[in-house]
């Protein structure tokens, strides 16, 4: 599967791209997005946990994901879309990343919400267990009182 990728501050993708980075990004919906977002899965011996962390600094949308098994990644991406799906793009990696596997713009991972129930589709970010590839309700969203505005450790630039 080749990978999908983006044009840094654009929603333009190439013609292998998930459907969400064809439609047009809203802004101001994207706040309905904001929170944190977990999906574990047990590959043999080994527990897996994927988090992610949606949110916003001056009217932009960020998120810090992590996964957490055999291998660490930590890594921000760019949040695009509306409020029905949003779209994870890789911008770069975090401290505590030990893997370099994604380049800018490539396409992690959407998000849509579909009936009241949060679907997967992955991207270049993908679970370990091949049953858990495929599009599904795979994350779940953490209820919190408040969404966060700004997550620790946020870093621009590589």
């Amino acid at each position: 599967m080749q990978k999908q990728k983006v044009k840094p501050s654009s929603v333009v993708c190439d013609k292998h791209s998930l459907t969400a980075c064809r439609s047009a990004s809203d802004p101001a919906s994207l706040a309905a997005w904001l929170g944190s977002y977990t999906f574990g899965e047990r590959a043999p011996e080994t527990p897996w946990e994927y988090g992610i962390t949606v949110f916003a600094i001056e009217e932009r949308y960020y998120a810090n994901i992590s996964v957490d098994g055999g291998q660490t990644l930590r890594m921000m991406a760019s949040v695009q879309g509306n409020a029905e799906e949003i779209t994870l793009v890789f911008m770069n990696n975090i401290p505590g990343n030990r893997h370099n596997r994604f380049h800018e713009g490539d396409v992690l991972l959407t998000l849509r919400m579909a009936r009241g129930a949060l679907h997967t589709t992955w991207g270049a970010l993908t679970p370990v267990l091949e049953e858990n590839q495929a599009e599904g309700m795979h994350f779940v969203r953490q209820e919190s009182e408040e969404p966060p505005t700004r997550e620790p450790g946020f870093i621009f630039g590589n």
